[in-house]
């Protein structure tokens, strides 16, 4: 018989989310299931634990892990190297240099090169 899922912690998060947040969510983020709010609060591989402690395959993995899944052990190293020298800077980083050219060298018929933060931004 599967477990049952309890939503306590997560349910008192979405009522004081929505004190603040239209739909108790950031952005177009919203509940999975509106029925069952859901708080993640770790993730590892394709698993992912919410606030209650359930356990979850996760299916709508976001752009980082949809290609290694969550806590990936070389893409942690670099973000915990990278932290060290900070991670917000107001001009450029050689970083983006780097980056670039790596995407130009899989994509030769990239002319140019662009960051952004969202798809919106882009589109």
């Amino acid at each position: 018989m599967p477990k049952a899922y309890r939503f306590t912690r997560s349910k008192e998060l979405l009522r004081q989310a929505r004190r603040w947040f239209a739909n108790g969510t950031m952005g177009t983020r919203s509940p999975l299931f509106p029925e069952y709010p859901t708080y993640f609060q770790r993730a590892k591989g394709c698993r992912m634990w919410d606030v209650d402690g359930n356990e979850y395959l996760a299916m709508s993995m976001g752009v980082g892990p949809l290609v290694l899944g969550y806590c990936h052990p070389a893409v942690d190293d670099a973000i915990r190297r990278q932290l060290a020298d900070g991670i917000t800077f107001s001009l450029m980083h050689p970083l983006e240099v780097e980056v670039a050219e790596r995407i130009r060298a899989l994509v030769p018929n990239a002319e140019a090169v662009r960051f952004s933060k969202t798809g919106a931004d882009v589109t």
